[in-house]
């Protein structure tokens, strides 16, 4: 069987060659592959692929698409050209589990903002946050998958969707089945004893052709103490199915919108997320 990150790929690659999807394929680049960082340990496709025949993910955490602003503007361009596309290429034949990118000194690497947040720069507390409450919930991180939900990159989804429903030739609808088709083989591949998902993955208008936005609240919670813009907390749990399968799925905010104060309201924050989580898991 083919391993996951090369039916992926593979899928990606199909969907922009067809004419009506063209427009996508100078925006497709390494950063269009779904999954980031290492899995089980490994960073290689082929390694990934053999640990899952005998073991599934913890918990596969989902984010909206890539923060890649350059990826937007080559579907704009007037006249593209190929864009990204030899990167994406490159990234599809290096054998890689996650985006792979060279560093200064010549030498690829998978990026790994999950396991090492502090390559995140700026945005580096935000997910060095949530990587510390799940790790309080499993201990460990190395059964966590990291993706995207769809493969072109932007600064801000919407910016992204609303330029494609202006194509008027249903791009933006059939880049959306797609991504459903694309996330269903992920959860079928992975088999995650939990999803965790921020809730522009699946809670927005956009993502209303996605499987996760059909998945039924069983729990919502509000944590306090109250943040710096006077919100509390918010997490949902709920369930949805996808070929024939129950996957529980908590929906929280995306890491970049945790603007609590770092004394007071973030540890409150982690312990309940870490509870939320152990409290999912212990179901599954």
């Amino acid at each position: 069987m083919t391993n996951i990150v090369n039916k992926l790929n593979a899928a990606i690659a199909d969907f922009v060659q067809h004419p009506e999807n063209r427009v996508l394929l100078p925006g497709t680049g390494g950063y269009s592959t779904p999954f980031r960082g290492s899995l089980f340990g490994c960073t290689r496709a082929d390694d990934v692929h053999r640990e899952l025949e005998n073991r599934r993910a913890s918990i596969l955490l989902l984010g909206s698409n890539p923060n890649c602003p350059g990826s937007l503007e080559n579907i704009q361009s007037a006249n593209p050209g190929v864009g990204d596309w030899p990167d994406f290429e490159r990234q599809a034949a290096c054998g890689y589990y996650g985006h792979a990118v060279e560093g200064d000194d010549g030498e690829i690497r998978t990026w790994d903002p999950l396991h090492h947040p502090t390559s995140m720069g700026s945005g580096q507390n935000s997910w060095l946050f949530l990587a510390r409450a799940m790790q309080e919930s499993l201990g460990s991180l190395e059964d966590v998958a990291l993706a995207n939900v769809l493969s072109w990159g932007s600064s801000d989804v919407d910016a992204l969707l609303k330029h494609l429903n202006r194509q008027q030739n249903g791009l933006a609808d059939r880049m959306l089945s797609f991504a459903d088709a694309q996330l269903k083989a992920m959860l079928e591949a992975l088999s995650p004893r939990l999803v965790v998902c921020s809730k522009s993955a699946a809670r927005t208008e956009w993502a209303g052709r996605l499987c996760l936005s059909s998945a039924r609240s069983t729990d919502v919670r509000d944590v306090g103490p109250v943040g710096l813009e006077g919100r509390p907390f918010e997490m949902e749990l709920g369930e949805c199915a996808s070929n024939g399968s129950a996957y529980p799925v908590l929906f929280i905010n995306h890491p970049s919108s945790y603007r609590y104060i770092r004394k007071t309201d973030r540890p409150a924050v982690a312990r309940a997320l870490a509870t939320a989580i152990a409290e999912a898991l212990s179901e599954s």
